[in-house]
């Protein structure tokens, strides 16, 4: 498992969740879908939730906040 997967796994436990804008701002990591990807494939039971927001330009659009369930 990658050191990137291993941030966000414990990030998920002791959290929670994660998003892109903390994945970014606290590890560096830009392709955050790609690693919860693994961490499913490793058998973690990681929901998506799709959270609506408004841009500093006034356009709509949605972010993925990922929610690890049952541990």
């Amino acid at each position: 498992m990658s050191s990137q997967t291993q941030d966000i796994l414990a990030r998920l436990k002791k959290h929670g969740h994660i998003d892109m804008f903390y994945a970014r701002e606290l590890y560096g990591i830009h392709a955050l879908s790609q690693r919860i990807t693994e961490l499913r494939g490793r058998g973690h039971d990681i929901r998506t939730e799709m959270v609506p927001f408004v841009s500093r330009h006034g356009r709509p659009g949605k972010f993925a906040r990922y929610h690890l369930m049952g541990e």
